[in-house]
């Protein structure tokens, strides 16, 4: 009878006694009600825990359990898996008491600690390229484990305080900016990536003063500089994302150097050109070109024109 009897059940207790071969007599009815017993708990791992995360908790007489809270905040489920186990689902949560209500009571154990999710307010600047430290600033951002822009991950970051965050853009992309902590991953839209500037080619690849030079590569839109062996161009024109118009200025043989929002590209091999001699006569620019100026070794001289009468300066 014992395997089959629960809390709440009503038991008739009777015996019957028997006189010779008489029908049996009963004795009086007596109903015995079987009482739940109380609910205790001995322990619940983790004992952080976070929205959504999994307590399992142990103890004794669960069985019947109707509630499990967090804090005084039921929790999103539970599952009574034996006696003994619980395991429940944390809802929105709090630090305090954890407790289980059964037929028998409620028991209760303190200690439990909630982890709140983190919330993004703002970011700066909102648009980054490379390198670039950015601002973000939130609440709950505590033990930050993560940092990422447009879904790439920060190269690193830094945790000033549970309402602010500095991170370096890595390479980077556009979306969103993310920080995930023990509480979770708070997310906020709007943060625009840089790319930075490539050269793959420049034509002509010798030019002195005054020469257009075309640039080609990719990701100049905003380009503020320009510069050939570290001299800056007269002038330049970025006609595409992928095309600069620059011309010559005083110069040096060396890089060609674009420079955008997003960084500086460079490329070798530009050599600067210059006249050194004039014809005197007539006094237009004829006679040796030298390349490259300055000159790191042997002096290359290409003779453009000769004179009957001219003379070096």
């Amino acid at each position: 009878l014992k395997n089959h009897v629960t809390a709440g059940d009503i038991i008739n207790n009777s015996a019957s006694i028997y006189f010779d071969f008489n029908l049996p007599v009963k004795t009086n009815v007596h109903k015995t009600l079987i009482d739940s017993q109380q609910p205790t708990i001995t322990s619940f791992s983790p004992a952080s825990a976070a929205s959504g995360d999994t307590v399992t908790i142990t103890g004794a007489n669960f069985t019947g359990a109707s509630a499990v809270s967090f804090g005084g905040i039921a929790a999103n489920s539970f599952t009574v898996n034996s006696s003994t186990a619980i395991t429940a689902v944390v809802g929105s949560g709090a630090s305090g008491n954890l407790s289980i209500t059964t037929p028998g009571g409620t028991a209760t154990i303190g200690g439990f600690i909630f982890i709140p999710g983190p919330a993004i307010t703002s970011f700066t600047p909102a648009s980054a390229a490379t390198g670039t430290i950015v601002t973000i600033t939130g609440t709950n951002l505590t033990g930050a484990t993560a940092v990422s822009f447009g879904g790439t991950l920060s190269t690193s970051f830094t945790v000033n305080s549970p309402t602010s965050i500095t991170a370096t853009v890595g390479t980077g992309s556009t979306g969103e900016i993310s920080i995930t902590t023990p509480g979770g991953t708070a997310t906020n839209v709007g943060f625009t990536y840089i790319p930075s500037p490539t050269i793959t080619s420049f034509s002509p690849v010798s030019g002195g003063t005054g020469t257009i030079i075309t640039i080609t590569g990719t990701d100049f839109t905003g380009a503020s500089d320009a510069s050939f062996g570290g001299t800056a161009p007269n002038s330049f024109t970025v006609n595409s994302a992928t095309n600069i118009a620059a011309v010559v200025g005083t110069g040096a043989s060396g890089s060609v150097t674009v420079t955008t929002p997003g960084g500086t590209a460079t490329l070798s091999g530009f050599n600067y050109t210059v006249v050194t001699a004039i014809d005197p006569v007539s006094g237009s620019r004829h006679g040796i070109r030298l390349y490259p100026n300055p000159t790191g070794g042997n002096l290359t001289i290409d003779t453009l024109k000769l004179l009957d009468n001219w003379e070096a300066l």
